[in-house]
């Protein structure tokens, strides 16, 4: 659903009556789409700001401009306009100085091309959440757009929610006439992103570092949004609740929305009467100027009683308010569902208000609604039952054209097992900029053919760019495999911005390979590696930095602090921990080298299932030195190990049941029943080596020969292929073609 255009400023009238009047004029959206295709590639973003210098010299919102800085900018101004054709400030105010001036001829120039930009800007107006923020330059333009319009500007923040790809950056403006609030998104962020870092911009993680930094810079210059912005990214950052609130409490007090909305949502999540106390003394004033925001955020503190005594008819009213004079679009609404952020404050809400809120939802009307309300209903409720319940009007709602319910119709299809359907919608939404949609699409091609491999990546990157967590590990996974080392590494790192510890851990590896021009040292690897022991007390990232300290190419070696960090958590039963310390204590890598206490740990890790334990102990006991109770103990493990999940213990195992000399081990008949376990495609050349060894030990010397006859002709087909090896499997097919079986003794220890 597009937005309407306020036109409430004179120059927005009779926009194409005017004729073009100079070369360089904008005449058509398709002009405006050209220019920007051009900036993004050929203009870098140094050089682009530095047009906007004259802007920052003539500006003054609000009030009339200063002719002589018109006069000392107005050349520079043009040629910005001329350089930079799509800035919407910088044809704005070169309007405005021509008007000033009285430069006709340029006043209506420029006016002409402001009028397309502005009206261009407008018509990408959405009040779908799913829709892309309109494009902007600079946050200039954005002013100069809410000058021109003649609006009063209620609100400015930055939209945490959908942070990442773009930096939503929205305003709220008041329509004089009209008396009905809109509300606009702009970024500018995707547009620095790939003129200043073309290879890296496109990466999460360049993005987020890159509006970090912005943010940062707005808070040191005291604008609203930065100041806002930061504050909450601050408080999500601390684990105290006490502390969060401290940071939060003066930005609530002066109405900042990011910062007001997260202290009510702790206020509610955590049922804090003194908090929502504050928040009802802080939000007086807003209230008797009839502010919308403070209206639903007190609205949510009646519905949950939190700070002042329940009221579902209070909430009520201030909610229907808040709703009419927002623009009876939704917002009013979405506003209050997304406070509810808990299982627990759903649950609480009154059911006059859940009521009340599932007519509106549904209402065609209040698309940016409709999603949001169904979330919340699944926050407190199995999403299988919400989609069982809503399934059918969420169709209705899909066919009218809602982008952001495609893909949650989609998923009622599953409920009901219509596959046809739910891959129909599931596509839609995919095209139309639901992340998990496109992840999920693109699985969907990759069951329907493995080899779309390359079509199913693109919509996975379509998926990490909307922020899609899982889609960027797939990236990573993918980009190794192609050795792309400097996109594999990028994904990691976005991922990471999520604290996620799949991610980090991916990265550190990438790091620790080293591959040739990448600039990826092992130290950039203990880096990553500390901070995750740190952040997430990981005992994986502990063993992988113990492995780096204890066998790494380019760091300094460290044993002693190797042993320290796999003991912290051996010590605790971490099964990889113990494995680890075990078997660098067997081996000599830590030093001083101590079998005694390897095999100790290693018997305790494989007491707790580890599989690596297990197989190294009866890769370890299966010796010619052994006694008959260690083989006995090899046995066992190898028995444990070996399950037709695992083609490769089999094969270990049945080897030394059919090849061994070590009296009373061997088991011919147990080792060919092991082998049968496997299927055709299980068989490497390597394993049907093993396969014709115990047919061999079986007395089937004829299928022997024929398995082994096979092994021999694939080796001899690769140029790769071993000449030892070769030579061993043409000994062993002598053997066979003489009715004889091959045997080896254990090595020794």
């Amino acid at each position: 659903m597009r937005k309407p255009v306020l036109c409430s400023h004179v120059i927005f009238f009779g926009l194409f009556a005017i004729s073009a009047l100079a070369q360089d004029s904008l005449k058509s959206t398709a002009d405006i789409d050209k220019a920007w295709n051009r900036i993004y590639r050929e203009v870098n973003y140094d050089s682009l700001m530095e047009s906007y210098d004259p802007v920052f010299e003539v500006e003054t919102f609000g009030e009339d401009v200063d002719k002589a800085k018109c006069e000392k900018n107005f050349g520079a101004l043009q040629a910005g306009a001329k350089k930079i054709p799509v800035s919407i400030s910088l044809n704005y105010w070169t309007y405005r100085c021509a008007s000033a001036l009285e430069r006709k001829q340029e006043e209506e120039q420029y006016l002409q091309n402001f009028s397309l930009l502005a009206r261009n800007a407008f018509d990408q107006a959405s009040d779908f959440r799913l829709a892309k923020p309109i494009r902007v330059l600079h946050s200039s333009d954005i002013f100069s757009l809410v000058d021109a319009s003649g609006n009063v500007l209620l609100d400015q923040y930055i939209d945490l929610e959908q942070f990442g790809r773009h930096m939503p950056w929205v305003v709220v403006l008041l329509d004089k006439e009209t008396k009905r609030q809109r509300t606009y998104t702009f970024d500018f962020l995707d547009l620095i992103s790939r003129t200043s870092e073309p290879k890296t911009g496109e990466y999460r993680a360049y993005r987020v570092s890159l509006a970090r930094e912005l943010i940062k810079n707005y808070k040191k210059q005291d604008w609203q949004v930065g100041v806002d912005a930061q504050a909450v990214l601050d408080a999500v950052s601390l684990n105290d609740k006490a502390a969060q609130l401290e940071l939060l409490k003066p930005l609530a007090l002066k109405g900042y929305k990011n910062a007001s909305d997260l202290m009510l949502a702790i206020c509610i999540r955590e049922k804090d009467n003194a908090c929502g106390q504050f928040m009802v003394d802080a939000m007086l004033d807003s209230l008797e100027q009839k502010d919308t925001e403070a209206m639903i955020r007190m609205a949510a503190l009646y519905s949950s009683g939190v700070g002042i005594k329940q009221d579902a008819d209070a909430a009520l009213a201030l909610m229907k308010s808040a709703e009419q004079l927002s623009g009876d679009n939704g917002y009013a609404l979405r506003h209050f569902v997304v406070l509810h952020d808990s299982k627990q404050s759903v649950l609480n809400l009154p059911p006059k208000v859940q009521q009340f809120l599932e007519t509106e939802a549904f209402k065609q009307n209040k698309p940016i609604l409709l999603a949001s309300y169904i979330y919340m209903q699944a926050k407190a409720s199995d999403i299988t039952k919400v989609l069982t319940q809503y399934g059918d009007r969420l169709g209705i709602a899909a066919k009218a054209g809602n982008i952001d319910i495609y893909n949650l119709y989609s998923a009622s299809f599953i409920v009901k097992g219509n596959k046809v359907e739910q891959a129909k919608w599931l596509e839609t939404a995919a095209k139309n900029g639901s992340a998990r949609a496109q992840m999920n699409w693109a699985k969907y091609l990759l069951e329907k053919d493995p080899a779309a491999q390359e079509k199913a990546a693109e919509w996975m990157l379509e998926s990490a760019k909307n922020g899609e967590l899982e889609a960027m590990q797939w990236l990573v996974t993918y980009y190794y495999e192609k050795e792309q080392w400097i996109d594999a590494a990028g994904w990691a790192e976005s991922g990471l911005n999520f604290s996620d510890l799949r991610s980090g851990l991916q990265l550190a590896y990438l790091y620790a390979l080293e591959p040739k021009g990448s600039g990826f040292t092992e130290a950039n690897a203990i880096e990553v590696l500390e901070a995750l022991s740190a952040e997430h007390d990981s005992a994986k990232a502990r063993t992988l930095w113990a492995g780096l300290l204890m066998h790494g190419n380019s760091v300094k070696h460290d044993t002693a602090k190797a042993k320290q960090l796999l003991l912290q958590d051996a010590l605790k039963d971490d099964v990889e921990s113990m494995y680890l310390l075990g078997i660098s204590l067997m081996n000599g890598d830590i030093e001083p080298k101590d079998v005694k206490a390897g095999v100790s740990w290693l018997e305790k890790a494989a007491n707790l299932g580890s599989k690596n334990a297990k197989r190294s102990l009866a890769e370890y006991l299966y010796s010619r030195d052994a006694t008959a109770e260690e083989m006995a103990r090899a046995k066992k493990y190898w028995s444990e190990l070996a399950v037709k999940s695992s083609p490769a213990n089999i094969n270990t195992y049945a080897w030394t049941l059919c090849t061994s000399t070590y009296p009373g081990y061997a088991d011919a008949k147990a080792g060919l029943s092991l082998m049968q376990l496997l299927e055709e495609k299980d068989l490497s050349a390597n394993r049907r080596d093993t396969y014709a060894a115990c047919l061999a030990a079986n007395n089937d010397f004829k299928q022997a020969v024929v398995q082994e006859q096979r092994v021999i002709d694939e080796l001899g087909k690769s140029p790769d292929s071993d000449k030892k090896i070769l030579l061993a499997m043409k000994q062993r097919l002598a053997l066979y073609q003489k009715s004889q079986v091959y045997t080896e003794a254990p090595d020794p220890r």
